[in-house]
């Protein structure tokens, strides 16, 4: 698994032109959303996407999601999805950022000591 993909790539070998679609879930402001972190929101991402992952510590997986390709990357501010979305598959990939967003608040609020500010 590559520890980062270049989206340059990603756009020349992806064989759908739909429209690129980012979204960044950034659950606390400035502070780390990493695996170092939060491993156990971390986790669950890796079971959920499981066998396609896992992501590793800052690293990136490319997801299959209904015949569409979806980066989903690990940041320290949070997840990262970078897809195209030209049919049906919109609707999983917000299922999947939706999912992302409440397993990453949920996360947050259970973790007491989060005070840290980047890693």
């Amino acid at each position: 698994m590559k520890k980062s993909i270049n989206i340059a790539d990603f756009v020349k070998n992806n064989p759908q032109k739909g429209n690129l679609v980012q979204f960044k879930i950034e659950p606390v402001p400035n502070s780390c959303c990493c695996s170092h972190h939060l491993p156990e929101f971390w986790e669950a991402v890796n079971d959920k996407i499981s066998p396609q992952g896992p992501i590793e510590h800052e690293g990136a997986a490319i997801l299959n999601i209904e015949n569409e390709q979806v980066i989903l990357e690990q940041h320290e501010g949070g997840p990262e999805i970078k897809a195209f979305l030209i049919s049906l598959a919109a609707a999983a990939v917000y299922d999947l950022v939706k999912w992302l967003l409440l397993r990453s608040i949920n996360a947050v609020q259970k973790n007491n000591n989060y005070k840290t500010k980047g890693c």
